[in-house]
């Protein structure tokens, strides 16, 4: 869940912009799904970062099989 609602953000909010990962940790916080998940709510913005450039690199990687 954490992985695709990182995803939906990062399309939503566009991953060119300067400040995406910030947006996208303040959008966890804000977010009722996460309410009670504070592994995800305790991750910092490089860690948001990683974790969406591994996300990225593994659909294009799947989309190149395909």
């Amino acid at each position: 869940d954490e992985d695709r609602f990182m995803l939906v953000q990062l399309a939503r909010i566009g991953i060119g912009n300067d400040d995406v990962y910030d947006r996208i940790r303040h959008e966890v916080r804000l977010s009722p799904l996460f309410r009670f998940d504070w592994f995800i709510k305790s991750r910092n913005t490089q860690e948001i970062q990683r974790r969406c450039q591994t996300l990225v690199g593994l659909l294009q990687k799947d989309a190149q099989i395909k």
